[in-house]
């Protein structure tokens, strides 16, 4: 049986919205007027959603004066990103043709990620 963590992330990433915020926070930390512009919705909107995505550690928040940038937490990502492979149907994360195709965007997204970090850590050393 399903414990009650899981199935509070279920319902939370059900949401399309959620989803579009957590591939943005992929690229990068971004404040809820970034989020809203990028998706086209309210602050007030984006801001619901990240107070949820919050709620199971999904994202994680760092004041910068004014501004609240929001980031992705990866590693819990990739936490839920097994419990979700556990009950996937199709096995497609593990052991079908398709999880060679889906390895391979995984190794890119991570890839494109590592670039974005050595050009801040490079960026970060020339200051």
């Amino acid at each position: 049986m399903a414990n009650i963590e899981t199935v509070e992330l279920f319902k939370i990433l059900s949401a399309d919205t959620r989803i579009a915020i957590i591939n943005l926070l992929k690229h990068g930390p971004m404040n809820v007027s970034g989020i809203a512009d990028s998706l086209g919705i309210s602050q007030s909107a984006v801001s619901q959603h990240l107070r949820l995505l919050k709620s199971v550690d999904l994202v994680s928040m760092k004041r910068e004066g004014y501004w609240v940038a929001y980031s992705l937490n990866s590693e819990k990502l990739l936490e839920y990103r097994s419990k979700l492979s556990d009950v996937c149907t199709c096995g497609c994360y593990r052991c079908c043709e398709r999880s060679l195709i889906v390895l391979k965007e995984y190794k890119s997204e991570l890839e494109k990620e590592l670039e974005r970090l050595q050009q801040e850590i490079t960026k970060l050393e020339t200051e």
